[in-house]
């Protein structure tokens, strides 16, 4: 130990930094081919500190510490002055800099050029960073303070059958998405990287080697996000909105940002199958994940390409995902026949029964959520079971007639009254329009006879989904639109209770969607249209096969929420908080065949936890429970308990 002490003073002595060796530095810059404005206000700096020093006075600590104080104020990451990214002279004679400078201080080479860099050891391959001497071999992370090696990366990919990932920690060796930032900055260090090899196999430089080995198995396994598409759609939309407007470029940079942390909330898998979509751009295939780190890198409205091939593919995959830009509507009209010419575009195939059939439905719907404007007293009532409306006298004539067959889950019949609804009321008041509005007077009134002849009641945001559509849909939607989830779970909580009642089908469906109605006006129009997009990219034919599982996760998760309680209250400490392990949550699935029985089963497995579950979180759980499986009342039921002065019990029977 005395030996090596000895020989690192002497080693010191040899190797003094001396003032003149900052004025060697300074000169280097300045013989760069390019100054950039911060080297310019770096060396003016640096100059002043030093104008008065003998050229052989040694560098006093704090000189080093002014000098460091530089390195940390020229960093910035994907600039040209970002030393992984552009091996330009100016960069190099800093990088030159900090290896003479890094034996007086206790920092490497690497903490002196990237201040901001918190790890020392490549996450990807537990090696330490400085077993790589060259700049342009790492890469800048996602989070802009953590430093990978690209042979880390190399070694991760080989070791997991070239699977695109990365790990973020050292605790755990999960695979997490490589994002398009840190994809970006690949992309530009391939112009600084040479030729390697592994196994004989050349490549040119690092990206070469991941569009060769990694980029053709990102679909080897998991399927396109589909709930992101819509997110993708309005980000192209507001492309050409802030550009028509003559918007900063800086606005789209930020919507660009917002839509790739949407992104990788989804599962690793899914986003490679994403990644790995092939669009035609230039006359030839390019991966998706290409056109993102173009207009990812782009710095001004220049990307309309891209865009329009990234466009293409969407209006491919479903024609709904069609951007509403007015500019746009020529380069749709050119896509259209050339699609259906290749048997791109597969048209819905729909019965004339399908279609009319969704128009009683919406119509239906309709009746319920239409603010109808009416004279004072002259408004009449209707109702379906727990729900009523007001409206116009007329509409109640109308409803009567449906009003038998809802209730008998007569379809055909329902049709028939339809049919006579259009021929007796409906197209008479459009033909009529003076009469029409001398009947009605408000144009609410009159805007929804509009409606219902054209057989699109979409304008009012009137539509029908099957209900176990919506439930598919809302539970993943959910996840990415965190700010609408109190809204989501109040309308799936209604949802499941709805399907706990022994009304028939019709009626079922019918609450369901008057209730998602009301629940889509409370969002605003993006949200809406975002997820009206998305429900219209799902499979109602997966969803129905899937509705009971799902019904059975979601209200695991519900009760894991609901028993959640402080263990610790004690004003001068943080709670802490805990809830029921779902693992105990266990029903037998098998004998399950309806949502009454599910709910029923989760009864009977919480009584069973009764000696080993709090008694708060116990009774928490069976209250929601009891809630949601309660017998919904009638409007009638309802206004009869509220005019007697009998007390009912709303919760419904014993359990």
């Amino acid at each position: 130990m005395l030996v090596s002490s000895i020989w690192f003073i002497k080693d010191r002595l040899q190797t003094l930094m001396l003032v003149q060796d900052i004025r060697r530095f300074l000169d280097e810059l300045r013989e760069s081919k390019t100054i950039l404005p911060c080297d310019k206000r770096l060396s003016a700096i640096l100059q002043e500190h030093f104008s008065h020093r003998d050229s052989h006075e040694e560098l006093t600590s704090n000189d080093i510490q002014f000098v460091l104080q530089c390195f940390s104020e020229r960093w910035i990451a994907d600039s040209e002055c970002d030393y992984l990214l552009y091996p330009s002279q100016a960069n190099q004679v800093w990088i030159k800099l900090a290896h003479e400078i890094e034996p007086f201080t206790d920092k490497n080479y690497l903490q002196i050029l990237l201040p901001h860099i918190t790890n020392q050891f490549d996450f990807n391959n537990l090696t330490p960073l400085t077993e790589t001497v060259r700049l342009e071999n790492f890469y800048l992370g996602y989070d802009g303070k953590t430093l990978y090696r690209k042979r880390g990366l190399c070694e991760r990919l080989l070791d997991n059958q070239f699977e695109l990932s990365t790990c973020r920690t050292l605790k755990t060796k999960q695979c997490e998405v490589m994002t398009i930032e840190e994809l970006t900055r690949l992309y530009k260090g391939k112009y600084c990287n040479g030729e390697f090899s592994i196994d004989k196999e050349k490549f040119d430089n690092f990206w070469d080697f991941l569009y060769k080995k990694a980029f053709p198995r990102m679909q080897s396994r998991g399927e396109i996000p589909l709930e992101v598409l819509p997110h993708l759609l309005i980000l192209i939309e507001s492309y050409y909105h802030l550009k028509n407007s003559g918007a900063d470029f800086k606005l789209f940079t930020e919507e660009i940002h917002k839509f790739f942390k949407i992104l990788y909330q989804f599962k690793l898998e899914n986003i490679n199958f994403l990644y790995g979509v092939k669009i035609l751009y230039h006359g030839k295939e390019y991966y998706l994940l290409e056109l993102f780190v173009l207009i990812n890198m782009a710095q001004s409205y220049d990307v309309d390409e891209q865009l329009k091939a990234i466009m293409s593919w969407l209006y491919q995959f479903h024609p709904i995902l069609k951007a509403s830009n007015k500019g746009l509507l020529s380069f749709y009209a050119e896509l259209e026949p050339k699609f259906h010419s290749e048997g791109h575009l597969e048209k819905r195939v729909e019965t004339a029964t399908d279609d009319l059939l969704y128009r009683i439905k919406t119509f239906l719907v309709s009746l319920f959520v239409t603010p109808f404007e009416v004279f004072p007293f002259s408004g009449k009532t209707i109702s379906f079971w727990d729900i009523k409306n007001v409206i116009f006298s007329e509409g109640q004539e109308i409803y009567n007639q449906f009003a038998p067959f809802i209730m008998t889950n007569k379809l055909d019949a329902l049709i028939a009254v339809y049919k006579k609804i259009m021929d007796e009321h409906i197209i008479p008041c459009q033909k009529n329009k003076h009469i029409c509005k001398w009947l009605t007077h408000y144009q609410s009134t009159l805007d929804w006879y509009q409606r219902v002849e054209a057989g699109d009641l979409s304008k009012m945001d009137v539509y029908w989904f099957d209900p176990e559509l919506l439930f598919h849909v809302l539970v993943h939607f959910r996840l990415i639109n965190k700010s609408l989830g109190e809204k989501i779970v109040n309308f799936l909580d209604e949802l499941i209770h709805t399907y706990a009642q022994n009304n028939n089908e019709f009626q079922i469906q019918l609450r369901v969607n008057i209730l998602f109605s009301r629940f889509l006006k409370n969002l605003d129009e993006q949200q809406r249209r975002k997820l009206i997009l998305t429900l219209s990219l799902f499979d109602p034919v997966e969803a129905k096969s899937k509705f009971l599982t799902n019904c059975i996760h979601y209200v695991t998760n519900r009760l894991c929420q609901i028993s959640m309680h402080q263990l610790d209250s004690s004003p001068n400490f943080f709670g802490t908080y805990q809830c029921i392990d779902s693992k105990k949550l266990l029903i037998n699935k098998t004998d399950v065949k309806q949502v009454s029985a599910i709910l029923e089963a989760f009864k009977e497995m919480l009584h069973s936890l009764e000696e080993r579950c709090n008694p708060e979180q116990l009774e928490n759980m069976l209250i929601f429970l009891r809630n949601i499986s309660r017998p919904i009342l009638t409007v009638a039921e309802i206004e009869e308990a509220q005019q007697s002065a009998r007390v009912i019990d709303y919760i419904g029977a014993p359990t």
